[in-house]
């Protein structure tokens, strides 16, 4: 207190410059953690009693008992439905249309081939998505709910879009499920998967994908799947992406993208991709910090950065060898990446949008439900339990549901 006593004014000035922007550090630091992810304790009364897992991924204990008690498929597969903010893009149009909360015919197609195919399946989600009644009601044996604290944006706490901030939370949930044993096997909640996959919660699986995977890995010494998201980045068609990432990331890396990978690369589609555990756990590590840090923290006020988030940390993440560039050079990273990842045959992963005819194929193992269909996709079990698909007679992308959760009877469309 001497010491500061006997300072002149323009050193008093500095000392409390210095004091206000350590602390001012401190607050930023101490505002950057992310929200905790918890059990949905309605969920867990549909589960027995020793399958809780109480997972923390502020202290990162947990019992890692299991929450799937049924065979295991080969992969675990991560998707989410957070409504806590509109998608910023929609609120800075003109004429923005409403804040629509998400029903079953949501995820009626991912819900009901996931389990059909018998896969195990997590939502991630927040009370406005899906509140106790409903997570009870559709979690069973291949799809169990994971309750979400949503973030709040209070105290100057940077905004984070819906889309960004899924990968927060399956960054922290796995690193608070997954432990690695003596052998260096890694068991996620009880089961030791091959793959990990993230997807949106409008995709169908036609089959199940792992061994699949397994079989493309077995050949090609792939350990990632990036699928594609519709085009070169020097085509005409991949404007809006080059100017969401340019929102995110600026112009001047832009251009050294650019420089990096002459614009011959395909981009990758942020909302279905698969790993093996370091691959898939090193690229969700990347994504969660560049939304904790410049350029990208806070930019969820106004647009999304997940797709070039993504890309970012497959190009730069360090995740692959001689993945700092050029990571569509295949064979050298053993990344599947852009367009191949449909496969030889159409047998993988199928494009995002309905322009491509395609899309209908019935050989896609993964495909969005944004395909340009003759009226909405439903499905119905034939005498021997198959799924059988048709369409609806009427327009749009979701199947219309009775108070079951059926299609609707009568709309069936006769061609």
């Amino acid at each position: 207190m001497k010491f500061f006593i006997g300072l002149r004014g323009v050193e008093k000035l500095l000392v409390i410059a210095i004091v206000v922007q350590s602390l001012a550090i401190v607050i930023l630091y101490e505002m950057s953690d992310h929200p905790e992810v918890v059990v949905d304790d309605e969920k867990l009364a549909t589960d027995n009693a020793d399958t809780n897992t109480t997972a923390s991924p502020v202290d990162g204990t947990q019992d890692n008992k299991p929450i799937h008690h049924t065979p295991n498929p080969g992969g675990l597969i991560l998707s989410s439905s957070f409504s806590y903010m509109q998608d910023p893009r929609e609120v800075h149009r003109k004429k923005p249309l409403p804040h629509i909360l998400p029903t079953f015919e949501n995820i009626y197609h991912f819900h009901t081939t996931v389990v059909h195919q018998r896969l195990h399946a997590i939502i991630f989600h927040d009370d406005i998505s899906f509140n106790a009644t409903f997570v009870k009601k559709h979690t069973d044996d291949y799809i169990k709910f994971v309750r979400v604290e949503a973030p709040t944006f209070d105290n100057g706490e940077p905004v984070i879009s819906p889309n960004d901030f899924r990968y927060v939370v399956f960054d922290k949930w796995m690193k608070a499920n997954a432990i690695q044993n003596d052998d260096g096997q890694v068991i996620v909640n009880g089961n030791k998967y091959g793959w990990y996959m993230i997807t949106d919660l409008d995709m169908i699986f036609q089959r199940n994908p792992f061994p699949i995977l397994d079989d493309y890995a077995m050949r090609q010494n792939l350990t990632f799947f990036g699928s594609w998201d519709g085009g070169m980045w020097e085509h005409e068609t991949m404007r809006l992406q080059r100017k969401l990432f340019r929102n995110c990331y600026g112009r001047p890396f832009i251009l050294k993208f650019r420089d990096d990978v002459e614009w011959k690369t395909q981009n990758g589609n942020c909302g279905l991709w698969a790993g093996r555990f370091p691959e898939f756990s090193c690229v969700l590590d990347c994504m969660a910090k560049q939304y904790d840090a410049p350029p990208v923290r806070g930019k969820g006020e106004k647009t999304i950065c997940d797709m070039a988030v993504h890309d970012y940390c497959v190009h730069y993440g360090g995740c692959f060898p001689g993945s700092e560039q050029r990571v569509y050079d295949q064979e050298k990273v053993g990344v599947l990446w852009g367009n191949v990842t449909m496969g030889e045959h159409y047998e993988l992963f199928g494009p995002p949008y309905g322009r491509y005819r395609q899309c209908d194929a019935k050989t896609w193992t993964v495909v969005h439900n944004r395909c340009d269909w003759k009226g909405p996709l439903c499905f119905r079990k034939d005498g021997n339990g198959e799924l059988v698909r048709y369409h609806q007679n009427t327009t749009g992308k979701k199947c219309r549901l009775g108070v079951d959760d059926l299609p609707l009877p009568g709309w069936e469309r006769h061609d």
